[in-house]
């Protein structure tokens, strides 16, 4: 399967499962208002610029587990930044209601 299709299917599980629980992991309490939602957002996005890809690394290996792919260091990054974008995507569309 080629990386781009392979990224995109994972990223679709993931905003799936994100959007089942209709708050994103990790989004409740004071971040569940939209200032809070906010803040939290700026805050991924400050963690994406710097390579911190430590809130979505777990879920990265859990769903390429169940494709039976390995990905190089930087196929997986590319990964955990598209699942970082979806999971910042989840959080917006989980709190448009």
């Amino acid at each position: 399967m080629e990386l781009d299709r392979l990224i995109e299917k994972i990223c679709s599980e993931y905003l799936e499962q994100l959007l089942a629980h209709r708050r994103p992991y990790g989004v409740s309490g004071p971040e569940a208002d939209l200032a809070g939602l906010e803040r939290f957002i700026r805050e991924e996005e400050g963690r994406m610029l710097v390579g911190d890809r430590s809130l979505v690394e777990a879920d990265a290996r859990k769903f390429l587990a169940r494709t039976g792919r390995d990905l190089e260091d930087d196929e997986f990054d590319q990964l955990c930044r598209a699942l970082q974008r979806t999971f910042i995507r989840g959080c917006w569309l989980a709190h448009a209601d």
